[in-house]
C-alpha cells in the first residue's frame, strides 16, 4: 500500500512537471539518435505554427530548417550522444518574420544500460539580447577604456582596441589565454580573492593588479568586473592606473613622509569619515574646492558636492561601505566657493581595519576640460545637424539596401518626404529612368568605391514634373551599422536652362533654313512644346496695308481659326500687347476685366491663363505669338515668359527677313518687266522708222547703240539687286546663328549663372568667344572682298613661306581641337617675295576647308615644291565630301555654296577671295575634287613677283 501509494504521488508530480512543460514559454522539444523529433511542447507548436502531426517522427531536413541552423544542431547532438554531458549553443533560426536568435540547452536522457539514447533540448528566445550585445560592442569597440570578457575561470573571451595601445598585447595572443597568466606573482592572491568574490556576489567587484606587457615590463590596472551567472562570464573595465599607484605607493612609504606626499601632489587628495565628515586634504585639494585649512572639519563631502548629484553620491559611497567594497570610482561636479562647478573623476578606497570600514580615501583628478569638451562635442554635434539642415543640398542616410533611413530638413522640402511617403521605402522606386536606377545601384555594390561615384539621377515625384540632381555619397557609420550618405545638388533649373539654349538654337538654325513661315511656325511650336504648355498656340501678324491683325498659325483646343481682327480694335487682348509693345501675362478674371463688356465669342473662349509676347526687332513690331490654358489657373509664369520673348525675337527676325527677300523678290521681276517693256518700245520705235530712207540709218545705228547700252545698264541694275539681295541674305544667315549663341548665352548667365558651376560658366563664355570669332570671321571676308577688288598695289615683301604655312597649320589645329591629322612635306626654308597678307589669307581659307569639309581623323596633306627657280607649287589635299563635278566651274563665284555642302556653316565668298587673292599675285589655281574621296586644290605661285 505504502508502494502504490508513493507511485500515485510519483505520477501525480510526473503530471504536475508535464503540466509546467507543456505551457512553459521556453521551447520544449526531445530528438533520439536519428535527429528525429519525438516530443514538443504546446509553446513551439504555437509561435511556429506547427502541428503535432506535422512534425513528430521528422527530422530537421524534413522539416524544412535552413541548412545553415540544422547542420551545427547535429553537431551538438553528436557530442551530447558521444559524451553524455551536456551542452549549449546558440543560434540563428527563420521565424514567418523575422530572423530570431535562440539558445539551446541539451541535456542527455539514458537507457538501462547508462547509453545516451534521446537529448531533451531546452530552447529560448535571445533575440533581444543579441541586439543588446551589438550595441554594446560597438561601445566596446570604441571605448578609451579596456573592456574584456572573460570566462568565470578567467579565459579571455574577447577584448577591445584598447588592450593592445595600452599594453601592447595582440588580441589573437590574449584570446583564449587566461588572465593569471599575465598578473604579477605577488598579486596572485589578491586575483584569487577577486575571482571567490566573482562567484560569490552578483556585485560590481573592484580590485588591482599589476599586469605584464608585452616588452614584460608591468603597469597597474583597476578591475571593475561583475559576473553574469547565466552566461558563466564577467565583465570588466579596466583602466591603466600605473601613475596613480606610483603616487600611492609613494604616500604609503612611511607615515613621516605622507604629509609631504599629499601636499604636493597633483591630484584632489582627501580623506572622510563613513559619514561624509571631512578629515585632511592637500593643497591641491584646497585650491580647487576653495575651502581654507580651518574649515576642513566643518565640511561634510555632500556640501561640496553639486546639488542634482548629492543623492547619487550618498547611495554611492553608502552602498560600498555596506559591501566593503576596497575601491571604486565616480565622476560628479563640485561647487567651489567661487560658485564654479568643477567636475572630477574620483577613485575611493576604502579603509578597512580588523574586518571594519573606518574611513574612504579619496584620490580626485579635475576632468572639468573633458567635461566641456564632452559637451562642447554635442554641441558641435547638434551645430552640425543644424549646419546639414540649413544645407540647400538634399542630404540622405540610406541603408544598406537602398532604404531611406533619414535625411535633411532641405530633402523633406524637395523630396515633400511625408507627402510621398519616402521614409522606409526603397529609393530607387522613385527614379526617373534605367540611367538614374543603374548609378544608383553603384553605390550599393560590395567593395564598391564610393568616393569615385558621381553622376546625375531623375526624381519624379507624385507632382509628375521630374527634378534633376547631381549626386556624390560616401560611407556613414551612425553606430547602428553602415550607411551610404548621398548629397544631391539640385540642377533641374539648370538642365531646364539647358534645354531652353538647346530649343533656342534649334528654332534658331531653323529659321536661318526656312523660307516657308508656315513650316517654320510648326517647327517653333513643336520646340517649345517641351518646356511650355502649348496645346493653344497662335501667331498673329500684322498686316499695315489692309489695317488688320491676320492669324497664320493659329492652334486651340475650343475655336476656329480667325481669318483677321482690326489692327485698331483694341479690345481684343492681342491689339493691347501690339499697342503697348510688351508682353501680357493674365489669368482668368484680368482677361474678363480686360475685354469688359464685349462678347467673348467675338474673340473666341476665355482661358484660364493666357500669355502674348510682341513681334519685336529694330523698334519694328511684327505681330504676337501667344500661348493660352483652358484648365490650369496660373499655367504660366515669368520663366514661360522669358522664354516666349527669346523665341519672338528669332519670329520677328524671320518675318522681317522673308519679308525683305520677299520685296526683294518684287523689286527683281519689276526690273524684269522695266527691261521688257523697254525692249518692247526700242523695237516698236524701229518699227516706226523701217519706212524711212538710207538718211535715217545713222539715227537707226545710233538708237540700236542707245538700246544696246541700255539693257547693259538694265542687267548691270539687275545684277547688283541680286548680288545685293544674296548679300543680305548670306550675311543675315551667318550673323544670325552665333548671335543666337550669343543671346542664348547670356539669358543662361543672368537668370542662372548663380546656380552654375565654374565649368558650366566656361563653357557659355567659350560659346559667346567663339560666336564673336565667327562673326569677325565673315566680316573679314567681306572686307577683304572689298580689297581685293581694288588693289592699286601689292604690299609685297621677302618672308619665309615654309614659316608662314606651319603657323596656318598650327592655329588651324588649336581651332581643330586635333579632330585631324596633318601631313606637311616641305623643305625646311623657302623665302618667296610676295603680298604675304593676300597669300597667307588665301591659304588658310583653303586648309581650313579641308578641315571643315572632312570627318574627324581624316588626314590634310600638304605639299610645297621649287618647280623650277622661277615658281613655287603648293598642293592641300583632304579626305573630304568632295564637289560635284557639275559645281567645279562655279566654285569660285560669289556667295555659291555646293549642294552637298548641306547644314555645314559658311558664306560662299572664301574661294572667291582666294581666286581674286592668287591672281593679284600674279599666280593660278586649280581644283581636283570627286564626291565622298576629297579634294585637291593646286596653287603655281611666282617665287618674286613686283608692282
Amino acid at each position: 500500500m505504502e508502494f502504490s501509494h508513493n507511485t500515485k504521488e510519483i505520477i501525480l508530480e510526473l503530471n504536475q512537471y508535464r503540466d509546467i512543460v507543456e505551457q512553459s514559454p521556453m521551447y520544449v522539444f526531445k530528438v533520439n539518435r536519428d535527429y528525429r523529433l519525438t516530443y514538443a511542447n504546446e509553446s513551439l507548436f504555437k509561435d511556429f505554427g506547427y502541428t503535432k502531426d506535422s512534425i513528430i517522427g521528422l527530422n530537421a531536413e524534413e522539416m524544412q530548417l535552413p541548412p545553415e541552423s540544422y547542420k551545427k544542431w547535429y553537431m551538438y547532438y553528436d557530442k551530447v550522444f558521444e559524451s553524455g554531458e551536456k551542452e549549449t549553443f546558440e543560434t540563428r533560426l527563420h521565424n514567418k518574420e523575422k530572423p530570431q536568435f535562440f539558445k539551446f540547452y541539451l541535456f542527455p536522457e539514458f537507457d538501462e544500460d547508462e547509453n545516451v539514447n534521446s537529448i531533451t533540448v531546452y530552447m529560448t528566445e535571445i533575440t533581444d539580447n543579441k541586439l543588446i550585445e551589438d550595441e554594446r560592442d560597438y561601445i566596446f569597440n570604441f571605448s578609451l577604456d579596456m573592456f574584456a570578457v572573460q570566462t568565470i575561470n578567467g579565459d579571455f573571451l574577447k577584448i577591445n582596441p584598447s588592450w593592445n595601445e595600452t599594453l601592447n598585447w595582440s588580441t589573437e595572443k590574449m584570446i583564449g589565454s587566461n588572465w593569471i597568466d599575465f598578473i604579477h606573482p605577488d598579486d596572485l592572491v589578491r586575483a584569487d580573492k577577486m575571482r571567490e568574490d566573482l562567484l560569490n556576489y552578483d556585485l560590481v567587484v573592484s580590485h588591482e593588479t599589476r599586469f605584464r606587457c608585452s616588452d614584460g615590463s608591468y603597469k597597474w590596472l583597476e578591475w571593475n568586473s561583475i559576473p553574469i551567472k547565466q552566461k558563466d562570464i564577467v565583465i570588466s573595465v579596466v583602466r591603466n592606473i600605473t601613475e596613480w599607484k606610483e603616487v600611492n605607493e609613494r604616500l604609503s612609504e612611511s607615515e613621516s613622509r605622507y604629509r609631504e606626499v599629499v601636499e604636493t601632489a597633483n591630484y584632489m587628495l582627501y580623506s572622510t569619515d563613513l559619514k561624509g565628515n571631512l578629515l585632511i586634504m592637500n593643497d591641491p585639494g584646497l585650491k580647487l574646492s576653495g575651502l581654507a585649512i580651518g574649515e576642513i572639519k566643518q565640511k561634510n563631502l555632500l556640501d561640496l558636492v553639486e546639488e542634482s548629484h548629492r543623492e547619487k553620491v550618498r547611495s554611492f559611497y553608502s552602498e560600498m561601505i555596506a559591501n566593503k567594497q576596497e575601491s571604486n570610482m565616480l565622476e560628479f561636479p563640485i561647487v567651489n566657493e567661487k560658485g564654479e562647478l568643477i567636475w572630477l573623476m574620483q577613485n575611493a578606497k576604502l579603509k578597512i581595519r580588523n574586518g571594519t570600514p573606518i574611513r574612504i580615501d579619496f584620490i580626485s583628478r579635475n576632468i572639468t576640460i573633458r567635461k566641456e569638451a564632452e559637451v562642447k562635442l554635442r554641441n558641435s554635434e547638434m551645430r552640425l545637424r543644424n549646419v546639414v539642415n540649413s544645407s540647400s543640398e538634399v542630404i540622405l542616410v540610406l541603408e544598406g539596401f537602398g532604404r531611406l533611413k533619414d535625411a535633411n530638413d532641405t530633402a523633406y522640402e524637395v523630396l515633400s518626404i511625408v507627402d510621398n511617403e519616402l521614409l522606409g521605402s526603397d529609393f530607387s522606386k522613385i527614379l526617373d529612368d534605367e540611367e538614374s536606377v543603374t548609378l544608383f545601384n553603384k553605390f550599393f555594390e560590395k567593395n564598391a568605391d564610393i568616393q569615385s561615384i558621381s553622376g546625375e539621377i531623375r526624381i519624379c515625384l507624385n507632382s509628375g514634373n521630374p527634378h534633376h540632381f547631381k549626386v556624390k555619397g560616401i560611407e556613414y557609420n551612425d553606430g547602428f551599422g553602415n550607411n551610404i550618405l548621398l548629397f544631391l545638388t539640385d540642377i533641374t533649373e539648370i538642365k531646364r536652362a539647358q534645354q531652353v539654349t538647346q530649343i533656342l538654337f534649334n528654332i534658331s538654325r531653323a529659321a536661318n533654313l526656312t523660307h516657308n513661315l508656315d513650316d517654320f511656325y510648326n517647327i517653333v511650336h513643336k520646340e517649345i512644346s517641351s518646356v511650355i504648355n502649348a496645346k493653344n498656340f497662335a501667331v498673329a501678324q500684322i498686316d499695315r496695308k489692309n489695317r488688320r491683325i491676320v492669324f497664320p498659325f493659329f492652334l486651340d483646343e475650343k475655336d476656329e481659326k480667325f481669318d483677321s481682327i482690326d489692327l485698331d480694335d483694341l479690345t481684343s487682348i492681342t491689339n493691347r500687347v501690339i499697342f503697348k509693345r510688351k508682353s501680357i501675362r493674365l489669368n482668368e478674371e484680368q482677361v474678363k476685366d480686360m475685354i469688359g463688356d464685349t462678347k467673348p465669342e467675338i474673340y473666341g473662349s476665355i482661358s484660364k491663363s493666357w500669355l502674348g509676347v510682341p513681334l519685336l526687332v529694330n523698334d519694328e513690331i511684327y505681330g504676337v505669338v501667344m500661348v493660352q490654358d483652358y484648365q490650369i489657373a496660373e499655367a504660366y509664369g515669368a520663366e514661360d515668359e522669358k522664354i516666349l520673348s527669346s523665341v519672338s525675337e528669332i519670329l520677328a527676325s524671320t518675318i522681317s527677313k522673308l519679308q525683305y527677300q520677299e520685296e526683294l523678290e518684287i523689286l527683281n521681276k519689276d526690273l524684269e518687266q522695266r527691261v521688257t517693256d523697254r525692249t518692247e518700245q526700242l523695237e516698236r520705235t524701229l518699227e516706226n522708222l523701217n519706212y524711212e530712207n538710207d538718211q535715217r540709218k545713222l539715227a537707226q545705228e545710233e538708237l540700236q547703240n542707245t538700246q544696246k547700252e541700255l539693257e547693259r545698264a538694265l542687267e548691270n541694275e539687275k545684277e547688283l539687286h541680286q548680288i545685293k539681295s544674296k548679300f543680305i541674305s548670306m550675311v543675315s544667315h551667318e550673323y544670325r546663328t552665333p548671335l543666337t549663341v550669343i543671346l542664348s548665352s547670356a539669358n543662361l548667365l543672368k537668370n542662372y549663372m548663380q546656380k552654375m558651376t565654374p565649368e558650366q560658366i566656361e563653357k557659355q563664355y567659350k560659346n559667346i568667344s567663339a560666336s564673336v570669332s565667327s562673326m569677325t570671321n565673315l566680316l573679314d571676308d567681306v572686307l577683304m572682298i572689298g580689297k581685293t577688288e581694288s588693289i592699286d598695289a601689292l604690299n609685297l615683301m621677302e618672308f619665309d613661306l615654309c614659316n608662314s604655312i606651319s603657323t596656318i597649320v598650327e592655329n588651324t589645329k588649336f581651332i581643330d581641337n586635333s579632330k585631324h591629322k596633318f601631313k606637311i612635306l616641305m623643305p625646311d626654308v623657302l623665302r618667296i617675295t610676295s603680298d604675304k597678307k593676300l597669300l597667307d589669307h588665301a591659304l588658310g581659307n583653303i586648309i581650313t576647308n579641308a578641315v571643315k569639309y572632312s570627318n574627324r581623323g581624316t588626314t590634310v596633306t600638304i605639299e610645297v615644291e621649287e618647280t623650277d627657280f622661277e615658281s613655287v607649287k603648293i598642293s592641300i589635299s583632304d579626305q573630304g565630301i568632295g564637289i560635284p563635278e557639275e559645281d567645279l566651274n562655279k566654285v569660285f563665284e560669289s556667295f555659291y555654296r555646293s549642294y552637298n555642302t548641306g547644314a555645314i556653316e559658311g558664306t560662299g565668298l572664301g574661294m572667291s577671295i582666294v581666286k581674286k587673292s592668287i591672281d593679284s599675285i600674279k599666280g593660278s589655281i586649280t581644283i581636283d575634287s570627286k564626291l565622298d574621296v576629297g579634294t585637291k586644290v593646286i596653287i603655281n605661285i611666282p617665287k618674286k613677283v613686283s608692282n
